[in-house]
């Protein structure tokens, strides 16, 4: 799903590689606050903050955001997002 170039032109079933720039934003950003909403392809959020930065380790492949995709996108539920709104 993450071809690039995508291999199946027309389909509606490529998300890129956009996740390696957001990985790369939780290890180098402390001044931004980031997460992602837990639903089907996720719903990502960055707002002016604090947050504690990542280790990547090593290249970012697939299988690397699969192993830590947690800790890589700060997975949360949406009820954890609809708190945060009211900050």
């Amino acid at each position: 799903m993450q071809i690039v170039p995508r291999q199946q032109p027309g389909s509606t079933e490529w998300t890129g590689d956009v996740w390696k720039a957001w990985v790369k934003l939780r290890a180098t950003k402390p001044d931004l606050k980031m997460y992602v909403i837990d639903t089907c392809t996720g719903c990502g959020i960055i707002r002016k903050g604090k947050q504690e930065t990542i280790n990547i380790p090593g290249e970012l492949t697939y299988k690397v955001l699969d192993e830590n995709r947690k800790e890589f996108l700060n997975l949360v539920d949406i009820n954890f997002f609809l708190k945060d709104l009211k900050k």
